[in-house]
């Protein structure tokens, strides 16, 4: 017998799906994923899967991308595609996936990172111990150079 609604609410849709899926993952991923469903079913209150099109996708994109960054966005299409592919597969739903229709923003590139006040001492007491007589000065450069450059990007960006 198919107790599956007809018309299945994002809201349900989403209880349902993550019910089972969150439960195999670890905490910080099962918060992060909690906040990113709630933007979810926020945005796009009211609204079914069979009532969601790429248009509807594209918009949530484009709000998004005004507060946030790729990274951000990109998890949260995939948690949406992810409700989509369960209601495909495993609902038997004939469904289109109107997120597989949105252009999905470019990841970032790299990932500019500053180091610890511990950190640092790790790096430059492993420098110091190396047996690159060299390493421990260059690295005592390049800090002192990197730390500048970046003081004064900040404050130009601070004046402009």
């Amino acid at each position: 017998m198919n107790c599956r609604p007809i018309i299945y609410g994002l809201r349900m849709a989403f209880t349902d799906t993550w019910i089972m899926c969150l439960l195999h993952k670890e905490k910080n991923t099962q918060l992060l994923e909690n906040d990113a469903v709630m933007r979810l079913l926020r945005y796009f209150a009211g609204k079914t899967l069979q009532s969601l099109s790429s248009v509807d996708i594209a918009g949530y994109r484009n709000h998004r991308l005004r507060t946030v960054g790729a990274s951000s966005i990109i998890q949260d299409l995939s948690l949406l595609n992810q409700l989509f592919e369960v209601a495909s597969s495993e609902w038997e739903y004939t469904i289109d996936n109107p997120v597989a229709k949105v252009k999905r923003p470019r990841p970032p590139t790299e990932r500019q990172r500053v180091l610890q006040k511990d950190e640092l001492e790790k790096l430059l007491g492993a420098a110091k111990d190396s047996k690159n007589s060299k390493l421990y000065n260059l690295y005592i450069i390049s800090i002192t150079h990197c730390h500048e450059a970046w003081r004064g990007c900040r404050l130009k960006m601070g004046a402009g």
